[in-house]
């Protein structure tokens, strides 16, 4: 019971009105600057891409990730093939991609 009276204390209960509305905002500020950081890299993440012409450029891959890359290009007006950093096109590419000056470097910002 001491332990829940505790916890309310420290949450500032109490402290005057004015006093727990501030402290209120300092425990919220964390949590809305990590949710503007994820969203941050994730908005870098999706601007980072390379579009590849040639489809031998891409051999080692699995067909299915191939065809995904050429679908990712077509919905950004592209011909070829897109390939970003978003994890399963990094992951794949890393794995499977034997072109090796592809793999170590593939993506410029565009």
């Amino acid at each position: 019971m001491q332990n829940t009276v505790d916890g309310f204390i420290d949450s500032g209960a109490n402290l005057p009105r004015e006093q727990r509305e501030k402290l209120k905002e300092i425990h919220m500020e964390p949590s809305q600057l990590s949710q503007k950081f994820s969203e941050n890299v994730l908005d870098s993440v999706n601007a980072l891409e390379r579009y590849v012409e040639d489809v031998n450029e891409l051999d080692g891959l699995p067909k299915i990730i191939i065809d995904m890359f050429a679908d990712e290009a077509k919905a950004n007006g592209y011909s070829g093939y897109r390939i970003t950093l978003n994890p399963p096109s990094l992951a794949k590419c890393m794995q499977y991609l034997e072109n090796e000056n592809l793999r170590e470097g593939y993506i410029v910002h565009r």
